[in-house]
């Protein structure tokens, strides 16, 4: 059944319309989606978590000065 759908449909939105809408509108006619999206949006919120950790490492780790109370990165 997925093989049958038409897949230059889902790939351009129309203007002015939103995401959500557009994935509602997705999952009512193809429910079989729905668990596929709640995995995307799972894997997408740990890849973010991820890389904000990386940079907050990052900046822990190297030497660093205050200007004007923002933080600046200093190499060692």
């Amino acid at each position: 059944e997925i093989n049958l759908i038409d897949k230059e449909v889902l790939r351009e939105l129309p203007e002015k319309i939103k995401r959500d809408d557009v994935v509602g509108c997705i999952i009512s006619k193809y429910p079989h989606f729905e668990e596929f999206y709640q995995n995307y949006q799972i894997i997408r919120d740990h890849e973010s978590l991820h890389i904000i950790k990386k940079y907050v490492d990052i900046m822990t780790e190297v030497n660093n000065l205050d200007n004007n109370g923002k933080p600046v990165i200093v190499r060692a």
